[in-house]
């Protein structure tokens, strides 16, 4: 090439167009060498300086590609899970135009490498980029194939989704993609793609109510709902994968005790879109037991990890059959990887009876109609009782009297049949509109008893009718309604009592039924103690204040002692320093003699005064919790030397050694009070007594007895 006219003397730029024929220059593309490809330049005569070399194009090699489509994630999908799961979308890349297909149909295989099977169908599946027909599409458990059509030159990518598999490995699972008509042209040849992670398969969590539902026995209604919730740690953990195709998945609740009267589960899930995990189609075995299978329509759909599924068993369980203390658990199994159980219920006493007024003293033999005592049913927890009917059974000798009147009533209502049984007669009474009170009032039957009658006379209260249906849920239980002895004193538990903090009054309880005893209970513990010994009550004044003792004997009958307790005067304090305190600082030490309950103290009493003793004893700090004893040593008249002991009477006292304890304990309290004599009359002479509390080999002891004279 000659260039000509080219100025001289001063730099220059030279432009020079050129027309290259590519083909003829790198001969066919296919033998072409791939690469950057141009000219050399090199000049002659006037253009020796010039040299160089100049890239005209770069000749890359026909092809294209397979990968997931930019943005796709890898499907996790549980190992031997039956649920086939949805695989991230493939695209095919192209380099140049045609490079993926030849004119004309062309096929693309899509090879499920080891552990990975798809779901031979072509339902779903989609393709964009290129004409696809489903109609010519295969898939099976290995492989799919696809036809394409020619008229994709202007496209440079085709995707592939809808494609669905299963795992029977965990790890990578990948695909081969690639085709016999692809691959002869320049599409994918054979390229391995990571399409799923096979997952071992997760555990399933059965959690039971936080609280167990109370329920009553014996009573079959529609029962109460106790839910159990199954969250699964890995969405499949609740498969079919180890049933056959033609078998029934189910899951499946059964009662430790009592009765399920119905069962539903539903599925929780936080992931949109997805199907129902089960049905509420639920229904008792058909051979009659008291399990519930619920179906199972779908296993858990495909859900990224750690995606789960959480299942809710509502189940409804009944007291039917159950025992009072049961603990009702559910056993949760079936075929769908499912098993454990978990606690819901517990059985309790659904009702209590109070007899009102207490029991009533009856006339045996007479031909008049009388009166028993009538009783208040009241439920134990909410619900424990619903409107029906129930029946009371009198003793052989005892018969209803046949004008009885309605006489049960809740709410408001009542109504009352009777009917006769030899030798029982049978009182059946309805409740209607046991409303918000939970209460069934029964006023005293009117009865007729024979001369045979003795003694305590016991009726039996019993849920439902005389057919044993239409049930309240109450407790069946024996009532003593009524005592036949003419010669039964009345019955009472003595005056009301007035005393003050600190002291103690005895009371005899007279007539009535002593049988197994009497019982004694205090409306505020805080404010007074009471016990029994025989027909004896001990009261205790524990803080001013007021409050009721009821006193009750074996039928039954009832008495109300009133107690008022005062503060009285204060017990007076030690009057000299304490010994063997070392650097304690918070002892303190306190006795005093009364004659009046506390209300005054002295130390000069006749032999005809009832003279009650109380010490106090305040425990320092640092002994607080500390293994320790409490002592009250003694010096009496006669010259004796004694202690009280744990059971509060006086002891020969070896004064060679420390005085025995009247409390022993593990854990000394701040502070104690005890009663050394109680309203008694003591010899005539001089008294003396002292107060300590030891800890291990330490004692700290009163500086000065608390000294009383008794007079002739």
């Amino acid at each position: 090439m000659t260039v000509q006219g080219v100025p001289s003397g001063l730099p220059n730029d030279t432009v020079v167009k050129i027309a290259v024929d590519v083909l003829a220059l790198t001969g066919t593309t296919s033998t072409a060498v791939l690469g950057a490809q141009g000219l050399a330049v090199t000049g002659t005569g006037g253009a020796k300086g010039l040299k160089g070399t100049a890239a005209f194009f770069n000749i890359t090699k026909n092809g294209s590609s397979a990968a997931l489509l930019k943005g796709a994630k890898i499907t996790s999908i549980v190992k031997d899970s039956a649920a086939y799961q949805s695989l991230p979308t493939i695209e095919l890349i192209e380099l140049f135009d045609g490079d993926i297909t030849s004119p004309g149909t062309n096929t693309l295989t899509i090879t499920a490498g080891a552990g990975l099977a798809f779901n031979p169908t072509t339902a779903g599946i989609t393709v964009t980029g290129a004409n696809f027909n489903a109609d010519t599409a295969t898939v099976t458990a290995t492989k799919v194939t696809l036809t394409l059509q020619s008229d994709i030159s202007n496209s440079k990518s085709i995707t592939i989704s809808g494609l669905t598999a299963k795992a029977t490995a965990v790890g990578d699972l990948l695909v081969t993609v690639g085709g016999a008509t692809i691959d002869s042209q320049y599409g994918p040849a054979g390229d391995k793609v990571v399409v799923a992670n096979g997952v071992a398969k997760g555990e399933v969590k059965i959690t039971g109510p936080a609280k167990l539902t109370k329920i009553g026995p014996n009573k079959l209604t529609t029962g109460v709902s106790a839910k159990v919730v199954l969250a699964e740690t890995t969405y499949g953990s609740i498969t079919k994968s180890d049933i056959g195709a033609s078998e029934v998945a189910y899951i499946s609740v059964t009662p430790s005790a009592g009765k399920l009267t119905g069962a539903t589960i539903e599925v929780t899930s936080a992931w949109t879109g997805q199907p129902t995990f089960v049905s509420n189609d639920c229904a008792i075995e058909s051979k009659g037991s008291a399990t519930y299978i619920c179906k199972v329509n779908t296993e858990s759909t495909a859900l990224p990890l750690p995606g789960t599924n959480t299942v809710t068993i509502t189940a409804k369980v009944s007291g039917e059959g159950a025992v009072i203390g049961d603990t009702i658990a559910l056993e949760i199994g079936g075929n769908v990887g499912v098993s454990g159980n978990v606690n819901v219920a517990s059985v309790l006493e659904s009702s209590s009876v109070k007899i009102t007024g207490g029991v009533t003293q009856v006339e045996e033999g007479s031909t008049e109609i009388q009166k028993v005592s009538g009783f208040v049913i009241s439920q134990a927890f909410p619900g424990s009782l619903s409107d029906g009917e129930f029946r009371i059974l009198a003793p052989q000798g005892v018969a209803f009297a046949a004008d009885l009147e309605p006489s049960s009533k809740a709410g408001g209502t009542a109504s009352s049949t009777v009917s006769t049984f030899y030798p029982n007669d049978t009182l059946v009474m309805s409740s209607n509109g046991l409303g918000t009170t939970g209460t069934i009032t029964v006023t005293s039957p009117s009865v007729l008893i024979a001369s045979s009658v003795s003694g305590a006379i016991e009726f039996s209260l019993i849920d439902g009718n005389a057919s044993g249906k239409a049930k309240t849920g109450l407790t069946s239980e024996s009532l003593t309604l009524a005592y036949a002895d003419k010669s039964l004193e009345a019955f009472s538990g003595g005056k009301d009592i007035s005393l003050n903090v600190d002291y103690i009054a005895t009371q005899e309880i007279e007539g009535g039924l002593v049988g197994d005893g009497y019982t004694v209970e205090s409306s505020s513990t805080p404010t007074v103690t009471v016990s029994v010994s025989g027909s004896t009550m001990t009261i205790k004044g524990v803080a001013a204040g007021a409050a009721n003792i009821t006193v009750t004997d074996s039928v039954g009958q009832i008495d109300v002692v009133a107690v008022t307790v005062s503060e009285g005067a204060a017990i007076p304090a030690a009057v000299k320093t304490a010994k063997g305190v070392g650097d304690r600082t918070g002892v303190t030490f306190g006795a005093g003699a009364s004659k009046n309950g506390g209300s005054s103290y002295g130390t000069e009493f006749s032999v005809d005064d009832e003279v009650t003793i109380i010490a106090t004893v305040g425990v320092d700090a640092t002994d607080v919790g500390e293994a320790g004893a409490i002592h009250v040593a003694g010096l009496l008249a006669d010259g004796s030397f004694v202690f009280l002991d744990e059971d509060g009477l006086f002891a020969e006292w070896d004064i060679s050694g420390l005085p025995g304890a009247t409390i022993v304990t593990e854990e000394l309290e701040a502070s104690y009070t005890v009663t050394v004599v109680n309203a008694s009359k003591l010899p005539a002479g001089e008294h003396r007594f002292a107060l300590a509390y030891s800890t291990g080999e330490e004692v700290i002891y009163t500086g000065k007895a608390l000294v009383i004279t008794i007079a002739e």
